[in-house]
């Protein structure tokens, strides 16, 4: 049941959702260290 999940998530946008989180962290760590 657990992989059924895990491979529903992966398929409905987990990969894309994984990725915008990656890129908006990446983007606060540029703007935290500009700022000092």
């Amino acid at each position: 049941m657990r992989l059924l999940g895990n491979f529903l998530w992966f398929i409905l946008g987990g990969v894309i959702n994984g990725i915008l989180w990656w890129i908006i962290g990446l983007l606060c760590f540029i703007f935290i260290i500009s700022q000092s």
